[in-house]
């Protein structure tokens, strides 16, 4: 029997829940060996679902051990690059919203950054409503994904970080949490609201964000909660430094069209 909660969900679009598994852990560095996504859809008041899971040559040295499961590097090497498997991936997103464990923090900005680095915009910030799994989880019970199947599902996860098992038992706990918490939102859009804790936020990497009057803003270091248009050098130096190119991209927009408007008094930076 389907939930309200879950039929809601899947009213407007399909949803795709995904996990990626990476060669490292920072975001312009790390390059996708290994993703796999769930795509999930209402069709008479039955869940559809579609599986996609493809490994890809990261054209770069591949870690031997992910976690406590080794990792066989020739499998790696013998698959297509990304720009080749982009279409496939792209493909199987378009037009779906996202959830993922932690998708926010990792699998969507590493995503976006690849796509980023083959001249691509994707997921588009403004298109796309997301659900984080481990935001639900870690307000309601904090704690990993491996605790989450077993509280929420009473499973072992005997193969965490293998994407396509972590994407399954990040579907199961979802809409096992469906069911325990009445108070979660019912749509995707307000559960996109409750996985950014109502932040608008302008890039997956969370590097920046819009105030209430869609003002572009600084979401961390020094310049924290500041107007981007008042420090030009600060967004410089994000510009130069190693910051995903999807927030460069957002930025360097922001800076044109700050140009195209009247000069007013010098800005610091």
């Amino acid at each position: 029997m389907l939930s309200n909660k879950l039929k809601q969900l899947l009213q407007d679009k399909p949803l795709v829940i995904f996990d990626i598994e990476p060669t490292g852990v920072k975001i312009t560095k790390a390059r996708i060996i290994h993703i796999a996504a769930i795509k999930v859809s209402l069709e008479n008041d039955m869940i559809v679902s579609e599986v996609m899971d493809i490994m890809i040559n990261p054209m770069q040295k591949i870690p031997s051990r992910k976690g406590n499961r080794p990792i066989k590097k020739e499998a790696f090497e013998k698959q297509m690059d990304f720009r080749k498997v982009a279409p496939n991936i792209r493909s199987f997103f378009q037009g779906c919203n996202l959830a993922g464990y932690n998708l926010l923090k990792f699998d969507l900005p590493l995503l976006a950054e690849e796509f980023a680095r083959i001249g691509q915009v994707f997921p588009d910030e403004k298109e796309v409503e997301i659900i984080d799994v481990q935001t639900i989880f870690h307000t309601q019970e904090p704690r990993d994904l491996t605790a989450a199947l077993r509280f929420y599902c009473d499973k072992k996860h005997d193969h965490a970080h293998d994407a396509l098992s972590d994407a399954r038992a990040t579907w199961e706990v979802l809409q096992e949490q469906l069911k325990k918490y009445e108070d979660l939102p019912s749509t995707t859009s307000a559960f996109h609201d409750y996985s950014l804790r109502k932040k608008n936020l302008a890039d997956w990497a969370r590097v920046l964000y819009y105030d209430k009057e869609n003002r572009l803003r600084f979401n961390n270091g020094k310049r924290k909660g500041e107007l981007v248009t008042d420090h030009p050098r600060y967004a410089e130096w994000i510009l130069r430094d190693e910051f995903p190119l999807s927030t460069k991209r957002i930025l360097k927009n922001e800076i044109f069209r700050t140009l195209q408007e009247p000069k007013g008094p010098n800005k610091k930076g």
